[in-house]
């Protein structure tokens, strides 16, 4: 492939591609699993699955640029998103019956930050996957721990689900990348034990809100302050309570 080159173009054939910082536009086509390694630190780049085999997209090397990950066909796609990777925008095909992994999980560092937000769009909750960091699962279980109703909370397992609809006709959760929203909108405090590390997802507005949540164990603080959470992922038409531990993993 060119230095130079903007567009890199897979057709029918197995691969590990390095990309660089020219490249813009990646794209699969045929039956062949690839992979992509973003190489670039400067250039926001697109990914497209167009073909019916595995789409992987490895972050690990991009700090905080803005890219675009989509899949068109029945193929389907993994995402290996960890610290600094930058926000995503994750188009799936949500129509298909292939499985699909947003891996939030890294061998140094998981994704804790809203700068490494992803949005996306198309998560079938029949058969994707959202991959957690396990080192930031130290409250419990790796299981959820569902609420219902809104009320003060102490967590016991790894993952809160607040699975009752946050602002009822109001969007309450939107734009707003730390925890001031969700708190103001659970009907009472989180009580985590001192140091405890986890993630939240909540509902509102047809969408789910998944929050890194890590206690800052030098304050002796129990109770979850809105700077001890972060937005980490925002996935469009997904019903209240509808990811379940199925659509969860760890690693």
């Amino acid at each position: 492939m060119p230095a130079d080159a903007t567009t890199v173009n897979v057709v029918d054939s197995a691969a590990v591609v390095i990309v660089g910082k020219a490249v813009t536009s990646s794209n699969v086509s045929g039956t062949k699993n690839v992979t992509f390694t973003d190489d670039s630190t400067t250039t926001a780049e697109t990914f497209t699955n167009n073909g019916t085999g595995l789409m992987t997209v490895a972050l690990t090397a991009d700090t905080k640029t803005a890219d675009t990950v989509v899949n068109t066909s029945t193929g389907n796609v993994t995402v290996n998103h960890i610290a600094d990777s930058g926000v995503v925008t994750l188009t799936l095909n949500a129509s298909n019956g292939a499985v699909d992994t947003l891996n939030y999980s890294g061998a140094n560092a998981g994704v804790i930050a809203a700068t490494d937000l992803v949005t996306v769009t198309g998560f079938n909750t029949a058969n994707d996957i959202i991959k957690l960091d396990d080192d930031q699962t130290t409250a419990g279980a790796n299981t959820l721990q569902v609420v219902t109703a809104a009320g003060a909370v102490t967590m016991a397992n790894n993952v809160i689900s607040y699975s009752f609809e946050m602002g009822g006709g109001t969007d309450v959760l939107a734009g707003v990348l730390d925890g001031t929203a969700l708190l103001a909108n659970i009907g009472g405090a989180i009580t985590v034990t001192n140091g405890d590390d986890g993630y939240v997802i909540a509902y509102d507005g047809g969408k789910a809100y998944v929050y890194s949540l890590i206690d800052d164990a030098a304050d002796a603080n129990v109770t979850v302050e809105a700077d001890e959470l972060a937005l980490i992922g925002v996935f469009d038409a997904v019903a209240v309570g509808a990811i379940g531990n199925a659509n969860l993993a760890y690693a």
